[in-house]
């Protein structure tokens, strides 16, 4: 039997894993997480986060638009910097927008809208060259 300790994603020569973050903002639209401090461990980098914008529609619900296109997106894991508890889950995605769509909820798992405390980061696993 064959075994790693490695991801698939990382042992896949054309494999690409980028993060892309924004901040919530109660029910007015998030910003984009643009930061040029590099010893905050809840911030990143403007040049290295890949979202382009995020828009909000509803109750928690956001779309965030990459810089940048992949052929194929392998994995998408969101996670929530929150002190309230609240977290996110992937709905869609389009790989010929370029978008990745998420809602968030609460600690008791309603749908909630991320507040100013809150930075929502998606590591992106894709394959093939990005493009735009």
């Amino acid at each position: 039997m064959n075994r790693t300790v490695y991801s698939p994603y990382a042992t896949s020569g054309d494999a690409t894993d980028v993060v892309a973050a924004f901040t919530g903002a109660g029910a007015s639209a998030p910003t984009v997480t643009a930061s040029s401090a590099t010893a905050d461990p809840t911030k990143i980098l403007a040049a290295d986060n890949f979202a382009a914008s995020a828009t909000r529609s509803a109750t928690g619900t956001y779309v965030l638009t990459l810089k940048e296109k992949f052929p194929e997106f392998l994995h998408v894991m969101p996670e929530v910097l929150s002190p309230t508890g609240n977290w996110l889950a992937v709905t869609s995605w389009s790989t010929t927008a370029g978008t990745i769509s998420v809602q968030a909820y609460n600690a008791a798992g309603t749908a909630a809208d991320l507040t100013t405390s809150d930075i929502a980061r998606l590591r992106i696993y894709a394959r093939g060259n990005r493009n735009t």
